[in-house]
């Protein structure tokens, strides 16, 4: 990668939609459905921003050590997540690890 990306910069644009959704919810008068696809959304742009995140950092340790193992890059991915993550959100996100590195490796490979 040629340029540089400011992973933190994507983060915190990310937390603040997902602050602004939680302000709005607690602030207007809603019914339970729109509470609920409110909630969704943000649950959604949270676990969007975790894929970012993870993304990124995916490339960098598949340009700088690309013989890593798959067990490896788990660890060090779910490592960069924080301790009060959502449960639902653990499966999906090994999942995006665990696929993002085979196809970015397969990619470099070609």
């Amino acid at each position: 990668m040629n340029q540089k990306i400011d992973i933190d910069k994507i983060i915190d644009a990310a937390a603040k939609t997902v602050g602004e959704i939680k302000y709005y919810i607690g602030t207007a008068n809603l019914t339970e459905e729109e509470i609920d696809r409110l909630m969704d959304s943000q649950l959604q742009a949270e676990l969007q921003a975790y894929k970012i995140k993870l993304g990124l950092e995916i490339q960098i340790l598949l340009e700088t050590c690309p013989d890593l193992s798959a067990k490896d890059i788990l660890v060090k991915m779910l490592s960069l997540l924080p301790s009060d993550i959502p449960k639902p959100f653990l499966s999906v996100l090994t999942n995006y690890i665990l696929d993002e590195w085979d196809g970015k490796k397969r990619r470099m490979a070609a």
